[in-house]
Parts: structure tokens; C-alpha cells; sequence
């Protein structure tokens, strides 16, 4: 209604506030449990739909009102068709509604009994003299293994907070002692005299022990959910998100279910009648990226064939042939902590803490991919800032055409510049309204442009009256007048606004593509179940770059062949995409 009213102009509409039916009839309802006795029974309803559905239906048939809102919705519907240029029936997004529906509905099998172990096992972790919901009480118990140095961590816009990604931080911290190559005085093997005791901070085992409780009471939350509707009624939000991707609804966040074995072991998914297949997509954020920045050198060792470690390229279970394929977190590995080589990275993978380089490197390649810089790549690889300053800046070096196409997507958004350096005068370009997916997918920056226009026009020009103000303020170890200071923050804040633009575009065109691939695979898989009223084929789901697909067995060499195809059809414009895939598993976790 809102749509037909701004774009037909419409002077009157009839909102469903208008004619929805008596606030005391609408039913008692469970999103995951999308059925009347996973709340009441014929004995006593408690609210579900059997014991109000008949005034709903008494309300639609004889109200006026409601009945010509009932009809504008026909009219709209055509009106706007028409005012979008007839769009072609059958997009992805259109399919997927009534696929995510009717599957929702069906529901994929549980493992009732193991649902139950995990579930009892969650509510012992959860048992504690200590209520860590409480935010306040979080606080205290944190504070007081803190200095106040230590504190500030907690601080965010003002207030002190335990929210999840402060707590992991915290968890990761170690205490400290005296280096004993300088005795404190400072020296290259230590921070101001002080190095890793590799104990484990005071406050570390804190955070740590608040997350184990909030993750244990999700998790109890999760399997209770499950134990009411019996089954695994995924449901997802198919548009909406800037991104394109599908989104978990309804009380129960299929996207969001832990990757851990022990809780996917408890997805059979497919029922008696059918099998389970499924799988991911490899590398895919790696493959998007080399696909969006198109360096050819960083195509040609991405595309290098490796030795296998395990069988010296014999051939084994590890391998094709007896070769693998190049990671690039190795790769990166090398910039992050030279002289080591590849392999010497690669087989730091699964050491304790520090020591596995070769995840420390992962998590530097994908905040590489999402846009991020050197002081980024400082924290979330946990190396000095001249080392990831200079291991970002060689890596633009060695793959130039990678830097000057990230470059252009960030160039695109940055509207603030400051030619000759920060404390100089700030410069307005245009910035792009949008930016698209590798498929064409727009992701919009109208308001974010204008709150960043507003902010500098502003800051370049504060009002008269701000310039009577005879305070002086210090900041950043140096006076400045009232009217600066606001103008400082303003020009601070739009800068901020607009970083976040830059990364969100440089995110949109990977993670945006993925999410498009991912969707059109799914759709193409569901060709396979026949129109109107039948027996299940199939029924495809997915979470973010997995496609699990519980499937009648006559009909796995077809999926197989419709997949295939759609690859060979993607590698145009993905060159190095692939998909591990497997038939006939047990669980989810099997993938």
C-alpha cells in the first residue's frame, strides 16, 4: 500500500491498521512451529488459529471496509505492474518466496534424542550463582580484574559495554611480565618492556567464562525450539537486505545455527523417502574477489596446482592427483610474517593460539577482501602496525591491478579528500549513488550521501552565531576554539560515515554476487519439483554459501547435471568457482 500510494500518487490509501480484525482475535503463533498444536489442542486452543479463525473469516467476508482494502490490493497490484514496465515473470526472487514457503511448511527432519542430549548438556553449561544476562552484573564481575587503563576497552560512544565482540577481544588478552633481554628498559623483542607470559588475563578468563554462559543459554534456546515443532521449519526472509542475501525469520535463524559437528549432527534434514546431498561453494568470498578485482597474476597463482603434503603427489584422500590448491592464506602469509615461505606458514595450521599463522593470515586475507587497511590487518592479525603497513602496501605492489580496482570502488564513495593531508582544507566530490554486484545487484548510498553532505556542508560553513562562543576546548593535546571543535567533529563524523560507505560498497560487490549465485543455483535445483500438487522431489535450502538438499535418489543425476552446467554457465563471470558436493550423507554436518 505504501509502494501504489508514493509511486501512483495515490491521495487515499487503506492501510491494513484500517481494517485489521479485532486486536483480541489474532492467534497465538510460533514461526519455528508453524502449526496449531505446537500451541494448544482441540481440548484447549490457548489462542491458535482453530479457536479465532472464524471471526477472521466473518470480519474479510462481511466488513466494507476490509473487503475494498481486500480489493485494492488486486488494483494496486495491476497498477503497479504496469508503472514498473511489466517485469518478466519468474525471477529468482519470486520463485524462492514460494519455494522458502512450501518447504517451511513440509519441514526438515531432527534427530529428536541427540536434539535432547545437546540440549541438557547446553542447560548444565548455562548453571551458574552468577545471572551474566544481566549487563550491570557482567560489568562488575569484569571490573574488577581490570585497571583503569585496562577499562577503557569496555567504553564504546560513552557507556560501558559487555556486548559479544568487546568480550571476545578481552577473552583473547595475556598477561604480561618484565622482558628479560632488556630488563624492562625497551628493546625490539618487547612492548615498552613488557612481553606475553603466555597465562591468560585475569579478565580473559572472565569474558571468556560470560561467553561460554550466553552461547549455552542461545544454544538451550535453539534446541527448545526445535523439541516443540519437531522438526526444522527453516524459514527466511528472501529480499530486503542491501546485500540480496536471504535472511533468517521467524524466531529461529537458520543462517545462524552453529557450523560445530556436534549441533549439525543433529539435522538428518531429509525424511525416509529421500537422501541427503549438499555442499559449499570453495573459497567462495576468495574466488568473488579475484573475480570483482580481476588481477591476472593473482589469478595465475591462485590457479597453481600444489604438491600434496600428505602423499608427495602420489595421490590420496587429501588430493586430486596428488596436487591441491593454492591458498591464499598462505600467500598472504608470506607478507604478514616474512622470511617464512608458504609451506612454512601453511604448516603452522592448528597450533595453539599465536602460533597458527596460517589462520592469523586467513583472518588478514578476509578483512583484505572486505576492504580493510594496515591498522585493521594490526588488529585483527595481531601483528605491529609497521609490519602490516608494510605488508599491505608490497602486496598492492606485487598485484597492482587488484589495488587500483579496489581503489576505484572506494574512490567511487570517497566525496571527503583532503589533497594536502589531515588539518588541511577538506574537498566535496560527488560521490556514486550506488554500486552493483557483478550481476547488476544495486546497493543504494542516497541517504548515507546526503547525511554526509549535510554534515560537511555544516562543518565547511557552521553558523554565525557559533563563532561568539568564547570557549576554548582542548583537543587532541591542543586548544581550540568552541566553533573549531564542532567543526573537527562534524568533519570527524562525516569522515567516519563515509568509510563505512567505502568498505560497505567494496563488501556489496562480493558479498552481493555471492548471494546471487547462491540464490539462482537453488532455483535452478528446484526445476526439478513439478508445479502444483505432488510428492516432494526435493526440497533445497540455504545458509549464506551452503546448499543443502534433501532429494528423491532417482533424481540425484539430475541435480548433478543442472549444477554442473550452472558452474560451467558461471565461470564467465567467476573464473576460478567451484563447489565441493556430496550425495547420500547422513547429517548435516557430513557436508
Amino acid at each position: 500500500k505504501a509502494l501504489a500510494q508514493d509511486a501512483l500518487n495515490l491521495k487515499k490509501v487503506i492501510h491494513f491498521g484500517d481494517v485489521e480484525p479485532p486486536r483480541a482475535s489474532m492467534p497465538e503463533e510460533l514461526g519455528y512451529a508453524p502449526f496449531a498444536l505446537a500451541i494448544g489442542s482441540p481440548e484447549d486452543w490457548k489462542g491458535a488459529w482453530p479457536e479465532v479463525i472464524n471471526v477472521h473469516i466473518r470480519h474479510w467476508a462481511w466488513n466494507p471496509l476490509a473487503q475494498e482494502y481486500a480489493m485494492d490490493d488486486v488494483v494496486h497490484l495491476q497498477d503497479l505492474y504496469k508503472y514498473f514496465g511489466k517485469p518478466k515473470s519468474g525471477d529468482d526472487d519470486s520463485v524462492l518466496a514460494c519455494m522458502v514457503g512450501a518447504i517451511r511448511w513440509r519441514g526438515f527432519e531432527i534427530n529428536i534424542e541427540r536434539v535432547q542430549k545437546l540440549r541438557d548438556q547446553a542447560i548444565a553449561k548455562s548453571q551458574t550463582n552468577i545471572n551474566f544476562n544481566s549487563i550491570e552484573i557482567c560489568r562488575r564481575y569484569l571490573s574488577q580484574v581490570l585497571d583503569a587503563t585496562e577499562i577503557v576497552v569496555m567504553h564504546v560512544g560513552g557507556k560501558m559495554t559487555t556486548k559479544g565482540i568487546i568480550l571476545e577481544e578481552i577473552a583473547k588478552w595475556k598477561e604480561t611480565k618484565v622482558c628479560e633481554s632488556c630488563q624492562g628498559k625497551g628493546c625490539t623483542e618487547c612492548d615498552a618492556g613488557l612481553v606475553d607470559s603466555g597465562s591468560p588475563h585475569p579478565a580473559a578468563v572472565r569474558a571468556r567464562e560470560i561467553l561460554d554462559f550466553r552461547h549455552a543459554c542461545k544454544e538451550v534456546e535453539l534446541y527448545n525450539k526445535l523439541l516443540t515443532a519437531g522438526k526444522f521449519h527453516a524459514s527466511f526472509t528472501v529480499i530486503g537486505a542491501l546485500s540480496s542475501r536471504m535472511s533468517g525469520a521467524d524466531g529461529l535463524n537458520a543462517q545462524g545455527i552453529r557450523r560445530a559437528n556436534d549441533t549439525r549432527s543433529c539435522f538428518n534434514l531429509a525424511p525416509d523417502n529421500m537422501v541427503l546431498s549438499g555442499g559449499d561453494f570453495s573459497g567462495f568470498e576468495i574466488c568473488l574477489m579475484d573475480a570483482a578485482f580481476n588481477d591476472p597474476i593473482l589469478r595465475a597463482i591462485l590457479k597453481q596446482r600444489r604438491p600434496c603434503k600428505y602423499c608427495e603427489g602420489k595421490g590420496c584422500d587429501e588430493c586430486y592427483k596428488g596436487t591441491v590448491d593454492t591458498k591464499i592464506h598462505a600467500v598472504f602469509g608470506q607478507y604478514l610474517f616474512p622470511p617464512m615461505t608458504y609451506d612454512e606458514i601453511l604448516a603452522t595450521k592448528g597450533l595453539p593460539d599465536e602460533g597458527d599463522k596460517y589462520t592469523r593470515s586467513k583472518n588478514g586475507v578476509f578483512a583484505l577482501a572486505y576492504g580493510v587497511e594496515s591498522y585493521t590487518l594490526q588488529n585483527r592479525v595481531g601483528v605491529s602496525e609497521e609490519a602490516a603497513n608494510e605488508a599491505y602496501q608490497k602486496w598492492c605492489t606485487d598485484f597492482k591491478v587488484w589495488a587500483q580496482e579496489r581503489k576505484k570502488v572506494f574512490d567511487m564513495f570517497c566525496s571527503m579528500r583532503q589533497p594536502n593531508g589531515i588539518g588541511s582544507k577538506v574537498e566535496w566530490h560527488e560521490p556514486a549513488e550506488y554500486v552493483e554486484s557483478l550481476f547488476g545487484f544495486k546497493r543504494y548510498f542516497t541517504i548515507e550521501n546526503q547525511i554526509c553532505r549535510t554534515l560537511y556542508q555544516l562543518g565547511e560553513n557552521p553558523p554565525k552565531e557559533w563563532e561568539h562562543i568564547k570557549i576554548k576546548v582542548m583537543r587532541r593535546e591542543r586548544l581550540q576554539t568552541a566553533v573549531g571543535a564542532v567543526r573537527s567533529a562534524l568533519f570527524g563524523a562525516a569522515f567516519q560515515l563515509q568509510a563505512a560507505n567505502m568498505r560497505a560498497a567494496g563488501n556489496h560487490i562480493i558479498q552481493s554476487t555471492g548471494a546471487e549465485i547462491t540464490k539462482a543455483l537453488q532455483c535452478r535445483s528446484w526445476k526439478i519439483q513439478p508445479s502444483g500438487i505432488c510428492s516432494w522431489r526435493l526440497m533445497p535450502f540455504n545458509a549464506h554459501d551452503e546448499i543443502m538438499c534433501p532429494i528423491k535418489e532417482e533424481h540425484i543425476q539430475e541435480l548433478d547435471s543442472i549444477r554442473n552446467d550452472f558452474l560451467d554457465e558461471m565461470k564467465e563471470t567467476v573464473p576460478l568457482i567451484a563447489i565441493e558436493w556430496s550425495n547420500n550423507l547422513e547429517t548435516w554436518a557430513d557436508k
